[in-house]
């Protein structure tokens, strides 16, 4: 099994606590809302490759993907990084309950601008608003494309169960057939089907919920809002009267990491059968709970949001 991410997983139950949105009913204040995701890092990259060259810093070889598709589940803003204040922008309104094998996933593709449309958008009823520092997302999978040796290579990482996926899986696109295939950790092999011993990040494999949903099914992914730099503000005010429109930029410079590797070279010659095993992102490592604090997170994404309001003309 893949070693265990830096963090422990008692941050992860107090990030989940500090995210609990959910202990109640929603109250639907807006006809509808709209967040329209995208990463202008893929142009900039296709414009200018020799400005996102792989680069050695903090124990990691980070590389810039060239491409992040796959499929979201929930996006929501905590508010003021406290309990049960939160915005629900796309997706299901508790998202501590959101079902493994989703019936509802969205696809998407942060090369394009992809467009999310949430009637109504949720708050919980005691909301007050504030500034939201960072964004929170559920995902089932990420599929990540990056250049290995001059080849194009996409790795998924799994944040939930979908069949025939297990929250945890990495794998890798095998470019002959197309398919994305397991690691089997006994043989060294890769596999069409999934194994009893495959290749997992056993951070997110192994995450647990807070005390009321310990058994929540998805791994919640953060970034964090780098503009506006003191956040976006969400007043009470604004969420009752206006229908908003998000526009959410990713940034994923240097957003994969891989461990045991310092130079171009060394990484250009680590076949991937090995290099798999050494591949994390960035994201998986969020302790967005330090942004509250003086000290902020060293490994996160991190992204700009804009919002638009419309005068809300419904009930």
């Amino acid at each position: 099994m893949k070693k265990n991410s830096i963090i422990g997983l008692s941050v992860l139950l107090f990030v989940l606590l500090a995210l609990n949105i959910s202990c109640t009913k929603l109250t639907p204040f807006f006809n509808g809302a709209r967040t329209d995701m995208t990463s202008s890092t893929f142009s900039s990259l296709a414009a200018n490759p020799l400005k996102y060259q792989g680069t050695y810093t903090d124990g990691f070889w980070r590389e810039t993907p060239s491409k992040i598709s796959g499929e979201v589940v929930t996006v929501f803003f905590p508010i003021n990084n406290t309990s049960n204040e939160g915005v629900v922008v796309y997706g299901d309104n508790r998202p501590d309950l959101a079902p493994e094998n989703h019936p509802a996933l969205k696809s998407f593709d942060l090369s394009t601008v992809n467009t999310l449309v949430q009637s109504p958008l949720s708050v919980p009823p005691w909301y007050q608003g504030g500034k939201a520092s960072i964004i929170m997302m559920l995902y089932s999978y990420f599929d990540v494309t990056f250049s290995h040796n001059s080849i194009e290579e996409v790795v998924r990482f799994c944040y939930g169960t979908s069949n025939p996926y297990k929250r945890g899986d990495v794998l890798l696109k095998n470019k002959t057939t197309g398919i994305f295939e397991w690691l089997n950790i006994s043989t060294n092999a890769f596999t069409s089907t999934r194994p009893t011993n495959p290749l997992t990040l056993d951070f997110i494999a192994n995450f647990q919920g807070g005390p009321d949903h310990p058994d929540e099914k998805y791994f919640p992914l953060a970034g964090k809002v780098s503009s506006p730099t003191d956040g976006v503000d969400l007043p009470l005010s604004l969420v009752s009267n206006y229908d908003l429109i998000f526009t959410v930029d990713f940034d994923f410079e240097n957003s994969l990491l891989f461990e045991n590797v310092t130079t171009q070279a060394s990484f250009d010659a680590t076949p991937m059968v090995e290099l798999i095993k050494w591949v994390d992102m960035s994201q998986n490592r969020t302790e967005w709970y330090k942004m509250s604090t003086t000290t902020a997170a060293t490994s996160i994404i991190t992204c700009t949001v804009t919002t638009a309001a419309t005068l809300k003309t419904g009930p």
